[in-house]
Formats: C-alpha cells, structure tokens, sequence
C-alpha cells in the first residue's frame, strides 16, 4: 500500500500494520483525518502510541 507521509511529502510504501504504525504515531488530530481519507480499506483509530488499525470489512455484491 503506498501513502503520502504527510510529514516529508514523499510517497512511502508500507507492506505491514507496524510500519503504517511507526508512520501514523507521529500524526497529530489533522494529519490523521488526511491518512485516513488516503487509506479506506483500513479504520484507524486512536493516536500516538495507542493507534489501533482494523481492516474494514468488505461486503460482496449481490
């Protein structure tokens, strides 16, 4: 998954939870709304060293 650390304004790829983690850790309230309209497969919730990451559930066509 690539984001943009908003921090550098570099695209970064992250490929686990814990590197997502070491990014989004330094996020305050603002930059947090910014990762979250990045990242729509994942709910982020919390901040600082409490963030907890969930993969949102995904409903199947009928």
């Amino acid at each position: 998954m690539k984001i943009i650390n908003l921090i550098t304004n570099e695209e970064v790829e992250v490929s686990t939870p814990k590197e997502l983690k070491e990014i989004l850790k330094y996020a305050n309230p603002m930059m947090m709304r910014k990762y979250k309209e990045q990242i729509q497969v994942l709910e982020i919730a919390g901040f600082g060293e409490s963030i907890e990451i969930i993969r949102k559930q995904v409903q199947p066509n009928e």
